[in-house]
């Protein structure tokens, strides 16, 4: 959407740096907490320390940004509806020939397959792998 909006990359590649560095933040700023510590604590009804802080501020961070994000987007996609439009490339292709093209793909099969056999095994109780 940037990249058609824009007519360049560089934005994308900016939103892309950005996602990455805030997603570092959170493993940098989560991943000192003792979550067993945290969870019992908060059973007890004794929730003392910075951690609890640490994590409301990450979530809700998180959260804000998701819900900016989104609402700027739809903002956007309003906007430039026009612009926008899907196009028919395929004028002799059916849409219901289009799905079956895509669901019989090679890919789109492995994917689930491996999404299914991952879903049984985790039923069972057997792990990923």
């Amino acid at each position: 959407f940037m990249v058609a909006k824009t007519g360049s990359i560089f934005p994308s590649l900016i939103l892309h740096f950005t996602m990455n560095t805030i997603g570092a933040i959170q493993s940098v700023a989560l991943g000192s907490i003792d979550f067993d510590k945290f969870a019992a604590d908060l059973e007890k009804g004794q929730i003392t320390g910075t951690a609890p802080m640490i994590i409301i501020a990450v979530a809700l961070l998180s959260f804000g940004l998701m819900i900016a994000g989104l609402v700027l987007f739809v903002k956007e996609l309003r906007y430039h509806r026009e612009s926008f439009r899907l196009i028919n490339f395929c004028p002799d292709v059916s849409q219901g020939k289009k799905i079956v093209i895509y669901l019989t793909a090679p890919v789109t099969i492995l994917a689930f397959a491996g999404l299914i056999f991952i879903t049984v095994r985790t039923a069972l109780g057997l792990g990923i792998f």
